[in-house]
């Protein structure tokens, strides 16, 4: 039973599926023979791999998934000495992406509250106010947009996305250092639309926001 405890183990089938997994087996060990070394100590084990994986999870911002692995960590093991140390890790994470989302969310009201209604020829084409992106590169991109939709896992096509993006964040690192923060803004309008849902690219677009935001108003208040 030990060797098949260590086999699910080394297939990372910790407590699941039900009925086949190292957890379940290390607990028949331990009624057969209770205080049984090896079989507490492969429960403990996987305490820490799950706890491995929840702060993998922290790493990527991934909250929901590091919160799943902590409680199956607590199911294994409640009185684990490492718990609560995961706990208060999680707790502020928790707390500064929620602080982070707060702050983002305030800094687009302002922003939405500072754009002037739309004069005649913008409310023409739909009420948005013209790109300060070249048209060029506008053009392009939706060239790109488009065969993407058709072919979304064309690699070629994935590996221009990828170019296009960094080009575009260099593009926002000058426009900022040279104080043009609309230009900014507008890059990373233009990115949002060719990202999708990714949410790491999606993190990392509310971030650079967020850090013009910030410029901007110690500029003014300079």
């Amino acid at each position: 039973m030990l060797a098949q405890a260590e086999a699910d183990m080394a297939a990372l089938r910790l407590t699941l599926p039900p009925g086949d997994n190292a957890a379940e087996k290390y607990r028949q060990v331990l009624e057969l023979e209770p205080g049984h070394a090896a079989a507490q100590q492969g429960l403990d084990r996987i305490v820490l791999e799950y706890l491995r994986m929840m702060y993998t999870a922290l790493a990527d911002n991934d909250l929901p998934r590091a919160g799943d692995y902590l409680d199956r960590a607590a199911g294994v093991n409640p009185a684990h000495p490492d718990l609560p140390a995961a706990r208060e890790k999680l707790a502020a994470a928790r707390l500064a992406e929620a602080q982070r989302k707060s702050e983002q969310q305030r800094l687009q009201e302002e922003r939405a509250a500072a754009v002037p209604p739309p004069s005649p020829e913008t409310a023409a084409e739909g009420g948005q106010p013209p790109s300060l992106v070249p048209e060029s590169e506008r053009r392009a991109l939706r060239d790109l947009r488009e065969r993407l939709r058709a072919n979304p896992d064309d690699p070629e096509l994935r590996k221009k996305l990828r170019q296009v993006a960094a080009r575009y964040e260099d593009n926002i690192r000058s426009a900022v250092r040279n104080g043009e923060y609309e230009l900014a803004e507008d890059y990373i309008d233009e990115i949002r639309r060719i990202s999708g849902d990714n949410p790491a690219t999606k993190r990392k677009l509310d971030d650079l926001l967020l850090a013009i935001e910030r410029q901007k108003t110690g500029t003014a208040r300079q």
